[in-house]
């Protein structure tokens, strides 16, 4: 199901600066991002804005509004008072149909990405030709790209064909993403990637068989490993271990993450998991990171066809098979 991205935006208003200038006349914004699967933006939107007020991005997992329904997220905002100091921007993927009568779990998903529009950044959607991954390209008031924001909703690992086949889509189309994009703009991954990734050395080529491990997860390592990407959140102290949590059954996983482009990581301020609260009903916990976007200091070239690539799925002759090669030097 590869729905097309859609947009909505309102109109300009005033909006709080927070960007500075350095000697250099590099223009520093310092911005915070946020990831969260809301299982169902119906009945956590008053929690979402509440988080959003305090959040330049909000990247969405599990929307479960068909498409007819996306202006939801517009309307709410619209009677909130953060419609009073910022304009925004909502880019959304649906994967509902009009027709799914109880279309709620898993399958039905959907993502999205709320933008402030402030400091005279902008914002264009890069297709990622995948209806779990949405992708953002930032831009500054000269039409320079600056930074990119991934959100992504990877599917569950239930051992059928089907899901690993699924699985394995949503990897290649961010590895298309790091293809045409890396080495000029860099690149934060945010979301639920259904992946309880290893937090110390493994010591064995099947450590994906252990319990609590699986060959997807596998399959996330190789691709991190392989494209230098950082775990933002094994990267700071967090006084949350978990960040889906089932009370009924007592299960506590750390299955969302932030992932980062290695050369930029010195911009990553903190990155916390948000403790549990009563006004939050999902069953995740989001997460937060703080970043610093240099505006002109990365190399601003960047591809003249957007979404291009020789193929839809890439090429993994590269990759790093072993996990342990990512701890041992250092790069997750």
């Amino acid at each position: 199901m590869n729905n097309p991205e859609h947009v909505t935006t309102t109109t300009e208003s005033n909006a709080s600066k927070i960007s500075t200038t350095t000697g250099t006349g590099i223009k520093e914004l310092t911005i915070s991002v946020e990831s969260f699967n809301f299982h169902g933006y119906k009945q956590s939107f008053d929690y979402i804005l509440s988080r959003f007020v305090h959040t330049y991005f909000m990247c969405l997992c599990e929307t479960w509004v068909r498409p007819s329904e996306l202006s939801l997220i517009q309307n709410n905002i619209d009677s909130h008072e953060i419609s009073n100091v910022n304009s925004y921007v909502v880019f959304y993927k649906s994967r509902m149909s009009e027709d799914d009568e109880h279309s709620t779990g898993r399958l039905y998903g959907g993502v999205a990405i709320i933008c402030k529009v402030n400091d005279g950044l902008s914002y264009e959607i890069i297709n990622s030709r995948n209806s779990r991954i949405l992708t953002v390209l930032i831009k500054d008031r000269y039409d320079r790209p600056i930074h990119i924001i991934l959100c992504a909703y990877m599917h569950y690992f239930d051992g059928s064909e089907d899901q690993n086949e699924e699985f394995l889509t949503c990897i290649d189309a961010m590895q298309v993403i790091i293809n045409e994009y890396n080495e000029a703009v860099p690149i934060k991954f945010l979301g639920d990637f259904n992946a309880q990734l290893p937090r110390s050395k493994v010591t064995s080529n099947n450590w994906y068989k252990s319990k609590g491990f699986n060959a997807h997860i596998r399959l996330l390592c190789d691709f991190l490993v392989g494209n230098e990407l950082s775990i933002v959140d094994f990267m700071f102290y967090q006084k949350t271990s978990y960040t889906y949590y089932n009370i009924s059954r007592n299960i506590r996983t750390w299955i969302d993450h932030v992932f980062s482009t290695n050369y930029d990581v010195c911009d990553i301020n903190s990155c916390d998991i948000v403790s549990l609260d009563d006004s939050n009903v999902s069953g995740h916990l989001p997460i937060r990171i703080l970043i610093t976007l240099n505006v002109q200091h990365y190399n601003n070239s960047i591809p003249t066809e957007t979404g291009r690539s020789d193929s839809l799925f890439a090429n993994w002759n590269k990759k790093l098979n072993n996990f342990e090669y990512s701890l041992d030097h250092g790069f997750i």
